[in-house]
């Protein structure tokens, strides 16, 4: 039996306007106190307000952004904002603007994108896994690798996996040449478009949030595209020593080295709560933590927040925390910036990605460091990691996973 609250009489289709573009996006609201969307196979809730008549606040469970929006009929208009990027001042003095885009939605049985070609697969019929892309934006060029699914309507899935992480979960169709996809998951607000070229390549554009813009090409190479993630991130020198001192949630300092953790594997996590691939790692270790035996290893999340202020950092991680029921301690590290993040963490010789990853041994030496994170959307990817996280608990903590079945 369907599900009731994703009848179509409740389907809306929205668009964001991107700097250039507008993107498309798919939505469920019967008028009342949730709405739901899907990103990739997960259904997500947004907790619903209304402010006054007509005015409504839709917020994302686990991040910062929510929607306000006017009701007209089957018609919705109004912003996507962030409060984790209020009107303030920036770094170089300017008055900094509040961060949002225009929003519009109407109650509709519309495609996300306009209707696929009438016969897609003779189109682009070699449309897979074997990607190797460039992305080229105002700073450079970066390599990356296409992991693409198609149906037999022409309906498309997939991401792209990129020295810091994965694009999440895409999704999208081929119109006439033209590969289209989106994604909206609460803080990406991602547009790729791209078109057949005679020699069987792809060009297109990257659009992303308020003002970002970036070309990209995508050729068929299944080996073009290598990264160790294990090997990015190094320390100062071998005999560097790792440690840290910063507040927790409730202002109570911690350290690495606290009697607490003495002598625990430890998994440092590099994050922040407004990273979409730090929310699918922090998943995955509370999946972890559930499979070992109590006390195997110990996670101790480092929060690198948005926000000029230190009394502006604890908002968002709070929130993760409630939502997700995070058991493990997060600690306030400091600004969501990398250079300020590599300033914290001295034996680094930089931070390069959020996720990062740091396997502690029993004696307080670093094991392992991985960069990024490829999450579920890149399918075999996630499963290789997944399968050396067991391998490196293994080793460091001396334990086996618990019995399936078992709690």
């Amino acid at each position: 039996m369907a599900d009731p609250k994703l009848s179509p009489a409740f389907r809306w289709r929205a668009e964001f306007s991107l700097s250039d573009a507008r993107l498309p996006w798919i939505f469920y609201w019967d008028g009342g106190d949730t709405a739901w969307a899907q990103d990739g196979p997960e259904w997500v809730a947004l907790s619903v307000e209304e402010a006054s008549s007509g005015s409504f606040t839709f917020s994302w469970p686990w991040f910062t952004t929510y929607l306000t929006v006017e009701k007209a009929g089957a018609t919705l208009s109004g912003h996507f904002r962030d409060a984790s990027r209020p009107d303030g001042v920036g770094p170089d003095g300017a008055v900094a603007k509040a961060y949002q885009l225009a929003f519009y939605a109407e109650r509709s049985q519309a495609p996300l994108f306009p209707a696929a070609s009438p016969d897609p697969m003779t189109i682009m019929p070699f449309l897979g896994r074997d990607w190797t892309v460039r992305f080229r934006d105002e700073q450079g060029e970066t390599a990356a690798a296409g992991r693409f699914e198609r149906s037999p309507d022409g309906d498309v899935s997939g991401t792209f996996l990129t020295p810091t992480g994965d694009y999440r979960f895409l999704q999208g169709t081929v119109v006439s040449d033209t590969l289209h996809l989106a994604a909206v998951d609460g803080s990406h607000l991602f547009l790729f478009w791209a078109t057949l070229q005679p020699d069987g390549s792809l060009q297109g554009e990257f659009r992303s949030g308020a003002s970002y813009r970036a070309t990209w090409t995508a050729t068929r190479d299944p080996d073009g595209y290598r990264q160790d993630p294990d090997q990015l991130t190094r320390l100062t020198g071998k005999t560097a020593e790792f440690g840290f001192c910063f507040p927790d949630l409730s202002g109570t300092t911690r350290c690495l080295d606290d009697p607490e953790w003495a002598g625990q594997v430890r998994i440092v996590q590099l994050m922040g709560s407004w990273c979409p691939n730090c929310l699918d790692e922090t998943r995955f270790l509370l999946e972890q933590q559930a499979r070992w035996p109590s006390g195997t290893f110990q996670v101790i999340a480092l929060a690198f927040e948005r926000g000029s202020q230190q009394e502006q950092w604890a908002k968002g991680p709070s929130r993760l925390a409630t939502a997700l029921a995070i058991p493990w301690p997060i600690l306030l590290a400091g600004p969501a910036d990398k250079q300020a993040a590599s300033r914290a963490l001295p034996a680094l010789e930089a931070v390069l990605a959020y996720p990062t990853t740091i396997f502690v041994d029993k004696q307080g030496k670093i094991a392992r460091i991985h960069t990024g994170f490829n999450g579920p959307a890149t399918g075999q990817e996630f499963a290789n990691f997944a399968e050396s996280f067991e391998r490196t608990i293994r080793e460091l903590s001396g334990q086996e996973p618990l019995p399936k079945g078992r709690p």
